[in-house]
């Protein structure tokens, strides 16, 4: 993994947008409740009761509001790009932006049916570049894009942690090979990963990209009530990374060790 460091930021950030969060969730939730009747299943003749987790793939989590109460979704993409790592050529998905959920939410639902028909890649590009200079080059920025690590059968992301994925590092376009090539963020600036370093953190085994998706919660250092039906714990990830996970909750907030060997998608419920 190549970012194993403390992320306050992003759990400040989280913090910050706690409330907006929890009332836009269960804000969606009611429109669910009054546009839906049911969703089927993939097996022929199961019909399973509307919920906002099946329509939406989302949970409380993982969504990011903005200051407009917008939900950020990305969708994986039919389309791949070939990806440079340490010499050797990966081909890795796509992520778009998909819009605000709240905006076309029956659009959403049928664009996430229509997403989980593609097969899943072990780690994707996604198509929102940040600008950072070269270390090699420092006259000026480039265009890099975040390359998360991927889990089989998942077909959205949010762009608030991009929901605890991790982060392989940063593809900048190389125009004179028609490719992208894996950069690593050192001091500020983006470094090209070579073989060496690869295979140190993990990147890749016998040749091929490792395919990652969420890390393991190794310690929960508190649980607190947040309000009716949730809580939050402040917990540490397995590649090194603090952060904050909200959890649903059926009224007793959960103990500490309870989260501890989960990934944050395990412990999304607390059954309690």
């Amino acid at each position: 993994m190549i970012y194993n460091q403390p992320n306050r930021a992003g759990a400040d950030l989280r913090r910050k947008f706690l409330h907006r969060m929890a009332h836009q969730t269960l804000f969606l939730r009611k429109m669910v409740s009054a546009n839906s009747g049911a969703v089927h299943s993939d097996k022929p003749g199961a019909v399973q009761s509307t919920t906002f987790e099946k329509i939406c793939g989302l949970s409380l989590h993982n969504i990011y509001v903005r200051s407009d109460m917008g939900v950020e979704l990305f969708l994986l993409d039919r389309r791949t790009v070939l990806l440079s790592l340490g010499g050797q050529t990966h081909e890795v998905g796509i992520l778009r932006h998909a819009g605000k959920l709240t905006e076309q939410l029956a659009a959403t639902q049928a664009v996430l049916a229509k997403a989980s028909q593609i097969p899943s890649p072990v780690a994707v590009v996604v198509a929102r570049p940040g600008e950072y200079p070269l270390i090699d080059a420092p006259s000026g920025p480039v265009r890099a894009h975040t390359v998360l690590g991927w889990e089989p059968g998942r077909v959205s992301v949010t762009d608030l942690e991009w929901d605890y994925l991790p982060i392989h590092g940063f593809a900048v376009y190389d125009p004179s090979r028609d490719i992208y090539v894996l950069h690593e963020l050192d001091s500020g600036a983006l470094r090209p990963i070579d073989a060496n370093r690869a295979q140190s953190v993990g990147l890749v085994a016998d040749g091929r990209l490792v395919g990652r998706g969420q890390p393991t919660i190794v310690a929960c250092k508190a649980v607190r009530a947040f309000m009716t039906g949730y809580a939050e714990a402040e917990i540490l990830l397995e590649d090194g990374r603090q952060t904050a996970l909200v959890v649903r909750t059926p009224g007793a907030v959960p103990d500490p060790v309870w989260f501890v060997g989960r990934r944050p998608a395990e412990a999304e419920v607390y059954p309690g």
